[in-house]
């Protein structure tokens, strides 16, 4: 039988005293302004969500703080929760052990062990992780939603979830994490993890996935995680769900995987364009109307470049500038995947370029520069009406003083908060800075969270642009 170990690489005799290590080393590194130890505070400490790291660096963390972060990395609700569940390790029969050491036989790739241990017990492969997210092996499998150092996608993976398909693992079973329910099952895991993408494995997987002969629709068999493949970008994953078997039965996951004609069957002629929504739910989960459909479909079809695809809902009528996934449109969607003559297209259609969505507050021009489609940022910058903060955040400075002699009325931004002065000064960009405070400026002018131009240049440290702020007051 395989060595039962912790599964982060301490010996079973001592694992506790590992975790008390790991907790001692961040506390440590937080201490020294380590910014990497910082993040692991933002993500898993429920005091430090929502906090810049340089403001976790300056306050003072207690060694508690440090266990709970520790704690929360492995999956567990506190310390406590944590040393319980090592304490049932102690005993190398027990069902804990059993599954932690198969566990790290999925993720290391050892077949052999797994072998031997589903051999053993004919239930392991439904079993359920005692840690509290209770995820099955083939959740294992599919490198989501489980400890991040178990998140590996070894050489031999396929096979690996070969053995779990045979043994019975169920694509479907749900686990206490991303929310739980329909979202958490091992199925839609593996279709939105970027391990196995990055392994070049994520087509494969999915075969494997398909042989057990369960459905690949989701658990209410509304096609879920073709959806969710879509909306995390991996529509080579929903389209080998599709020829694997899962329904294709609305115009939005057909214009995901590159089906116009069935696109061009759903999507009728007329304003407005209707479709049968197919029981295509919307991103909050609430079913779709026939006219939301189509335009889903022409996010779906600009996250996968689908160009002759958004080309013929864009003739039927549907909005170019609707919006999709947290407020993004299409021509987020384009610009990100670097899809040039999708983005002339939807731009020539009349999209709207400086819609900003809701989860970074980003418009289609700046996801285009942070994923270094710098192609697709010049066409942007020459062809439509860039959004001035976007001008600030590029260092156009030319561009910015034309814009603010020829519309002065702009220089505090479209909405008048003062977002392109905040946004030259987090940047220290003294040159963008007297641009805009020569033609105007309001310094005073604050964001949401009440922080100005000289806020934002204190936030991330520059020393000119703090200086030159404070000689205006």
């Amino acid at each position: 039988m395989a060595r039962v170990t912790d599964g982060v690489g301490a010996p079973d005799r001592s694992p506790l005293a590992d975790y008390r290590a790991r907790a001692d080393e961040l506390l440590r590194a937080v201490g020294e302004r380590d910014e990497q130890a910082a993040r692991r505070f933002v993500h898993y400490h429920p005091e430090a969500r929502g906090l810049a790291e340089r403001q976790v660096l300056l306050r003072a963390w207690s060694r508690d703080d440090a266990e709970l972060v520790v704690a929360r990395d492995a999956r567990f609700a506190d310390w406590g929760s944590l040393t319980e569940y090592l304490a049932a390790l102690a005993d190398p029969e027990s069902d804990a052990a059993r599954f932690e050491a198969a566990a790290d036989a999925v993720v290391t790739g050892d077949e052999a062990a797994l072998r031997e241990l589903l051999a053993l017990d004919s239930e392991l492969a439904r079993a359920r992780s005692p840690r509290p997210h209770r995820a099955t092996l083939l959740h294992y499998s599919a490198s989501n939603g489980v400890e991040d150092h178990r998140q590996r996608v070894p050489p031999n993976a396929v096979a690996i979830a070969t053995l779990l398909v045979e043994a019975g693992a169920d694509l479907n079973a749900t686990a206490d994490f991303y929310g739980g329910g329909p979202g958490s099952t091992p199925l839609v895991g593996l279709v939105t993890s970027c391990h196995p993408d990055e392994a070049g494995l994520m087509e494969a997987l999915v075969r494997a996935y398909a042989e057990s002969g369960q459905s690949l629709d989701g658990t209410e068999a509304d096609g879920l995680p073709m959806t969710m493949a879509l909306l995390f970008r991996y529509p080579h994953a929903a389209r080998t769900l599709a020829e694997c078997g899962a329904r294709v039965d609305n115009a939005a996951l057909a214009a995901g995987i590159g089906r116009l004609d069935l696109v061009e069957a759903w999507v009728r002629p007329g304003s407005p364009p209707t479709a049968d929504p197919g029981g295509l739910k919307a991103f909050d989960g609430t079913p779709r109307t026939a006219r939301e459909t189509p335009e889903v479909a022409l996010y779906f079809a600009a996250i996968a470049g689908e160009t002759e695809i958004a080309r013929a809902l864009l003739s039927r009528g549907v909005d170019p500038s609707a919006r999709g996934n947290h407020g993004m449109t299409a021509l987020h969607e384009a610009a990100w995947g670097g899809h040039l003559d999708l983005v002339r297209l939807l731009v020539e259609a009349g999209a709207a370029v400086d819609l900003r969505e809701r989860q970074f507050g980003a418009t289609p021009v700046g996801w285009a520069a942070h994923g270094g489609r710098l192609n697709v940022v010049a066409y942007l910058l020459e062809n439509a009406a860039v959004d001035l903060v976007d001008l600030v955040e590029l260092g156009e400075t030319g561009r910015v003083r034309t814009r603010v002699e020829g519309h002065p009325a702009e220089v505090d931004g479209a909405d008048g908060s003062g977002a392109p002065l905040r946004a030259a000064a987090a940047a220290g960009n003294l040159e963008l800075l007297r641009v805009l405070l020569d033609a105007g400026a309001d310094p005073g002018l604050t964001d949401r969270e009440g922080r100005t131009a000289l806020d934002r240049a204190r936030d991330f440290g520059r020393t000119a642009a703090v200086e030159l702020l404070e000689s205006l007051a």
